[in-house]
C-alpha cells in the first residue's frame, strides 16, 4: 500500500537529490565515514597481525551500510568500527 502512494514521488525525490548542496553533503559524509574506517582498520590490523585489516573493514562496513539502509532506514546509527569493537576484536583474537 505504501509503495503505491509513494511511487509517483520517486522521480522528484531523485531530482531533489541531484542538487549541488546535496552533493556537498554526500561528499562530506563519505569523508567523515571513511576517516573512521581507516583509523580503526589500521589499529585493528596492528592488533590482529593484519588478519583483519583495511580491506576487510571497508568491505564489512559497506555491506552493513547497504543492509542497514535498505532494511531499517535510520541513517544516524554508526555502522563502522568503533573503539569498543576494536577492544573486543583484540581480546577475541588473543583468546582464539
Amino acid at each position: 500500500m505504501e509503495i503505491r502512494r509513494r511511487l509517483p514521488k520517486y522521480k522528484s525525490d531523485i531530482m531533489d537529490g541531484m542538487n549541488f548542496q546535496c552533493l556537498a553533503t554526500i561528499i562530506f559524509m563519505y569523508c567523515a565515514s571513511i576517516a573512521q574506517v581507516i583509523t580503526f582498520a589500521g589499529l585493528m590490523g596492528e592488533k590482529t597481525n593484519n588478519l583483519i585489516g583495511m580491506s576487510e573493514t571497508l568491505t564489512s562496513t559497506a555491506g552493513a551500510g547497504v543492509f542497514f539502509a535498505l532494511l531499517s532506514g535510520q541513517p544516524l546509527i554508526p555502522i563502522g568500527p568503533t573503539g569498543p569493537l576494536l577492544v573486543f576484536d583484540e581480546i577475541l583474537f588473543g583468546v582464539s
